[in-house]
């Protein structure tokens, strides 16, 4: 079970999610991600940032929402 989030980090995390949604529209697609990643790591391979696309959108419809936004984030510092 993962724990609790707290007030500050939800924060955090709303804010990256924003960030990361250029076009304001509620959700991350792959092109969002692909440059919010590439913001965070040097040169990620097309393949990694193909395979984190499709871990973090959980539901599979091409988009990343903010619950699964939370999900992948905590998953990749968790790692």
């Amino acid at each position: 079970m993962e724990p609790e989030i707290d007030e500050e980090e939800l924060e955090e995390l709303r804010l990256g999610f924003e960030t990361a949604d250029v076009n304001g529209d509620g959700a991350i697609n792959f092109r969002e991600f692909s440059d919010f990643v590439r913001d965070l790591m040097d040169e990620p391979a097309k393949e990694e940032l193909e395979i984190g696309f499709d871990e973090a959108d959980a539901y599979k419809n091409g988009v990343i929402n903010f619950e699964e936004f939370i999900r992948w984030w905590r998953s990749t510092i968790s790692d």
